[in-house]
């Protein structure tokens, strides 16, 4: 566990698995607590929720096209999500 909060510690603030820094309300998911929070812990902690605010604000928009990668043994770069559209059948 001691790994784990030294080595995600970052990770830990931005998913909110830690005690709240400021202590303002009791986070239900606390899962590892730290006696002390650094400053940029405090400007991280649960920043998975403004993060997903913006990538969904981003939704439908042309922010939100690119190129996508298709795994496999033949992996290879497509065009942007709207060529994907005369490649799909739905039967």
């Amino acid at each position: 566990m001691a790994l784990i909060k030294s080595e995600l510690r970052d990770h830990l603030y931005f998913f909110g698995y830690t005690n709240d820094p400021d202590v303002t309300v009791q986070n239900e998911t606390a899962f590892f607590n730290f006696d002390e929070h650094r400053e940029e812990d405090k400007k991280i902690f649960k920043g998975y929720l403004a993060h997903n605010k913006k990538i969904l604000a981003t939704l439908g928009t042309q922010a939100n096209i690119g190129e996508y990668v298709i795994n496999g043994p033949d992996a290879k770069k497509i065009a942007p999500l709207e060529s994907l559209s005369d490649k799909l059948h739905y039967d």
